[in-house]
């Protein structure tokens, strides 16, 4: 992951790409992936197989992420997609409230303002930061292990959806 300034010679970037190790541009403390570079004999077989079993497969396996994720103590057999992308959302908002009594933080709620962060409070300005560091970092994995980041298995907008 490269940042802002950051350069990086020819000689570098070949032997980078004969070893097949990704190249992302970002965005400031790695917050926004601008740019990816792939070698071009890339191997293609997860990317492949990704969408061989979303096209197939996508319920299940949203499914098993999901349990993965909050555990077998919730019933997703009957779930849709939207259903569990619901049940998530109200199992973070509880988490947030949560975490917020125990470290005693002023919450009000999930506001993020994207396009100008500037104006968000110190706790939605920092989750925004750190989610989008996050998503940077889980893109260059994805990415690295041949998958397509924009393929998503349950979210299927933003730039990212495997990601998310």
């Amino acid at each position: 992951m490269l940042g802002p300034g950051t350069s990086i010679t020819h000689d570098a970037a070949t032997l980078l790409g004969s070893f097949n190790v990704l190249i992302s541009w970002c965005g400031e403390n790695g917050f926004s992936m601008y740019s990816v570079s792939m070698s071009p004999v890339y191997n293609m077989k997860n990317a492949r197989k990704q969408i061989h079993l979303i096209e197939t497969d996508k319920i299940n396996i949203a499914r098993k992420i999901y349990e993965k994720r909050f555990g077998k103590n919730h019933n997703l057999e009957n779930m849709t997609i939207n259903n569990m992308m619901l049940m998530e959302g109200n199992i973070l908002k509880s988490i947030y409230k949560e975490m917020a009594k125990k470290y005693s933080i002023f919450w009000n709620g999930r506001h993020a303002q994207f396009k100008n962060i500037e104006c968000d409070d110190i706790v939605n300005k920092t989750l925004t930061l750190c989610n989008g560091a996050l998503y940077s970092v889980v893109n260059s994995i994805i990415y690295s292990l041949g998958f397509i980041p924009q393929i998503g298995v349950i979210h299927t907008s933003g730039s990212t959806p495997l990601a998310y």
